[in-house]
């Protein structure tokens, strides 16, 4: 009929059809942007005799967007020496996935060894075939929890779903903007002292003197229900006091750096994660020359429960680089503990513990002699102020 238009139904597009950009559209839905390089992932292996094993890792790690394999097979030639070439990436790859099938290799020992000196995450995965001896020795040797695959298909799965595992923890080990704006607000400002994050100090103690020293000057008797008593506070393990003043000094300087900055939460964050990275160096840079960690000990005492903020607590952990360079502090409590809640006298006394250890030089007696006589003092001037 003239005059009228004609209409044209939509052809039938299946519900679930892919999204498809038009021509000259400025972003394509089906592919995601980012802006950060990806992470790498060094596949070690025998090359020759498992290719397809290699294969089923590239597959792997390929199907994660934000991942790329590195294979010594694929890249040009290098003017590098060529254990060089190789154990370069290792050092700077973001995960190490080692796979091991039943024959050895010197190579693959040496690739696994410079990514556990370089703190590189690591994923193993061990064949459930029969293994020559040496293989089996250094499969006994690797201390990291470890996967068994019987073929390609199998180590697929597996290489995918671990790679997902360490991303996921990765991401929850750190301080997210929202997390770090929580924790400021919590932070006096300025910072000035250590004990202005601490609720509470139990000292766990192996001398009597001191435990009596403790008692005499204002130490209270730990009670059992510690933790129903400070619900907000979580009751962090110590063993070197070093560790923790360099985690809150971390924190005050991060604090400070952040001030200023338009977004102070995220800003916060940034500083936090670049101390977690300096302090981790100077810790792998220790391990590789066999230089001892520096230590702060006072004598008498075996370990500390600081009560502190979980926030605080938290940040404590990252800094002193628990559960990634580190194993997280354990310690065995015992029923020689005294507490303290005033921050301040506990470190009075601490101060007057320390120069009595210098000064009696390693003799026991003169050390209980000058123990008794700061006692004597301390009660001296705590009654002259009164």
């Amino acid at each position: 009929m003239a005059g009228k238009r004609r209409t044209h139904k939509p052809k039938y597009k299946p519900k679930n059809a892919p999204i498809v950009s038009t021509p000259g559209s400025p972003i394509e839905p089906s592919k995601p942007i980012y802006s950060e390089p990806p992470l790498i992932v060094f596949v070690s292996s025998l090359i020759d005799k498992m290719s397809n094993e290699r294969d089923a890792v590239t597959r792997a790690v390929r199907s994660i967007p934000i991942t790329r394999d590195w294979r010594f097979e694929n890249v040009p030639a290098s003017s590098q020496p060529v254990e060089e070439s190789y154990l370069s990436k290792v050092r700077t790859c973001d995960i190490f996935v080692l796979v091991l099938g039943s024959s050895y290799s010197a190579a693959v020992v040496r690739e696994y060894e410079t990514a556990i000196e370089s703190g590189r995450p690591t994923l193993a995965f061990v064949t459930n075939r029969e293994r020559e001896a040496a293989q089996n020795e250094f499969v006994a040797s690797i201390t990291a929890k470890r996967a068994s695959y019987g073929g390609s298909a199998q180590l697929e799965a597996l290489v995918a779903g671990a790679i997902l595992d360490e991303l996921i923890r990765a991401h929850r080990s750190v301080i997210r903007p929202t997390a770090a704006s929580q924790v400021i607000s919590r932070v006096p400002l300025p910072t000035r002292k250590l004990e202005d994050l601490i609720g509470y100090f139990v000292i766990g103690l192996d001398n009597i003197v001191l435990q009596n020293f403790y008692r005499r000057l204002g130490a209270e008797t730990v009670p059992s229900n510690l933790q129903d008593l400070y619900p907000h506070l979580e009751p962090l393990p110590v063993l070197n006091v070093f560790e923790v003043n360099t985690a809150v000094n971390a924190i005050q300087d991060a604090n400070l750096r952040s001030r200023s900055a338009p977004n102070r939460g995220q800003a916060f964050g940034r500083e936090l994660q670049k101390k977690v990275v300096e302090l981790a160096s100077y810790h792998l840079k220790r391990k590789k020359t066999g230089a001892p960690e520096p230590e702060v000990h006072i004598p008498g005492i075996t370990y500390y429960l600081w009560g502190m903020e979980h926030s605080f607590a938290r940040i404590v952990k990252l800094l002193r680089l628990e559960d990634t360079l580190k194993e997280p502090v354990r310690i065995e409590r015992t029923d020689r503990e005294v507490m303290f809640r005033d921050a301040d006298h506990f470190l009075k006394l601490t101060t007057k513990i320390q120069e009595a250890a210098q000064n009696s030089h390693g003799d026991v007696d003169e050390l209980d002699r000058l123990i008794s006589v700061a006692a004597g003092l301390l009660a001296l001037e705590d009654s002259q102020g009164e």
